[in-house]
């Protein structure tokens, strides 16, 4: 099934990754639930890891939503799946509201948002592939960055307001906007099952096509979401805490670690939107130019303790995030065939949620062991870590290596 009307189906991918981050819309409150469940009897010297698991667990599930995904996209309706995230997240997000009274409920709600946006995440790169050949798609996926920071800055200052009135429940109402997305969606996705390519013969060609293996270019990229996921992660698991080691005043650090994590939303927000006529310039080394960005902003601001250099720096790091979240599932999308890109881009997504996972084990353990663990050490040692994998990707031409060899093949 090809379509020249592709504005539509924009218009409901976009609004779906609007929900791509919306396991945050209840940081707001996590403080009032810690509170909350001291007050009814949970010991209070766990109930910091208890409350953190709601925002921990979604990565989890997120991780068994792609193995689904890349397991049943390929012959089951991509629009049936998206519409199963969105409710996923409209359901997981409203129980709490109605009826949630402990923290274990809590949990399985968590995880059944985690579960929704996994399915999202992945079907949303899989209908650009599937409706957008790859001049047009490479664009689209840089523009769809914007929608996921825009979609987390909303749920966040959303959450924000509810969770003023003092109650935690009322911060769970920011998933109301789940129920719109769900609608949209369901208007403006077409309906198909199996792969609706660009392209008729695109289309064909996964139809009865055999099973595949992963190549090395495809296992490489998984292997490089992990590393950026840990670099990444780093900023937002540290940056709060590194404010309140450089700065004394802890009003002003406060603010400053929680301005700080909004502005870096807000560098991937404006990359999203300016990346597409960007990328001509770096598009073949992106994978490189997102690493080395990632990795001199962090080394820097673990240098830095003036506020302004802080939120610039921040803007910095967050805006790598759309250059390497777009180009890699292209990447995918380019150098695979065509019954083999849900597998690779599944792969990649549980890739970047396991990178997100052991971020904190990973990082904590080597800033330890090589330095004194504080904050400014942990952001030092993911910039290191970015900073050689720019170089050696820069090096050896990796993806544009990849990317090369598989235009000339389509050429063929």
């Amino acid at each position: 099934m090809a379509t020249s009307n592709t504005t539509k189906t924009k218009v409901g991918i976009f609004a779906l990754t609007l929900l791509s981050m919306s396991a945050l819309g209840i940081t707001p409150s996590l403080s009032l639930m810690a509170q909350y469940f001291i007050e009814k009897g949970v010991d209070p010297s766990s109930i910091g890891t208890q409350v953190q698991l709601l925002i921990s667990i979604p990565s989890l599930l997120g991780i068994a939503a792609s193995f689904m995904v890349a397991r049943i996209a390929n012959n089951v309706s991509k629009k049936l799946l998206a519409l199963v995230g969105a409710a996923c997240v409209l359901v997981g997000g409203m129980l709490p509201y109605l009826m949630g009274d402990s923290l274990l409920f809590l949990q399985v709600c968590s995880g059944i948002v985690g579960f929704g946006v996994g399915v999202i995440t992945n079907v949303t790169q899989l209908l650009f592939t599937d409706f957008l050949p790859p001049e047009e798609r490479q664009t689209a996926m840089a523009q769809n960055t914007a929608f996921v920071s825009l979609g987390a800055m909303a749920m966040i200052a959303v959450g924000g307001k509810l969770a003023a009135s003092g109650s935690w429940r009322d911060n769970y109402l920011v998933y109301i906007s789940a129920a719109v997305v769900l609608l949209i969606s369901a208007l403006c996705i077409p309906s198909y099952k199996g792969r609706a390519a660009a392209s008729d013969d695109a289309a064909a060609a996964t139809k009865d096509a055999p099973k595949g293996k992963l190549g090395l270019g495809s296992i490489v990229v998984a292997l490089l979401g992990v590393l950026y996921m840990m670099c990444y992660n780093t900023f937002n698991s540290n940056i709060a805490m590194y404010a309140a080691e450089v700065i004394s005043d802890t009003t002003t650090a406060t603010t400053v670690g929680s301005l700080a994590g909004t502005i870096s939303l807000a560098g991937g927000l404006v990359c999203g939107i300016v990346l597409g006529k960007l990328l001509p310039h770096f598009q073949k080394q992106s994978f490189a130019v997102a690493f080395a960005m990632l990795g001199v902003g962090s080394i820097v601001l673990a240098f830095v303790a003036s506020p302004v250099l802080i939120y610039v720096l921040s803007f910095l790091i967050g805006a790598t995030c759309s250059i390497y979240m777009s180009q890699a599932p292209f990447t995918l999308s380019v150098i695979n065939e065509p019954f083999m890109i849900a597998a690779a881009i599944g792969t990649y997504a549980v890739a970047t949620n396991i990178g997100g996972f052991v971020q904190p084990i990973v990082i904590n353990a080597i800033s330890g062991a090589v330095l004194s663990g504080t904050a400014a050490d942990a952001l030092i040692v993911a910039g290191a870590i970015a900073l050689i994998t720019s170089v050696v990707l820069f090096v050896t031409g990796f993806q544009k290596k990849e990317l090369e060899r598989a235009f000339a093949k389509k050429a063929e």
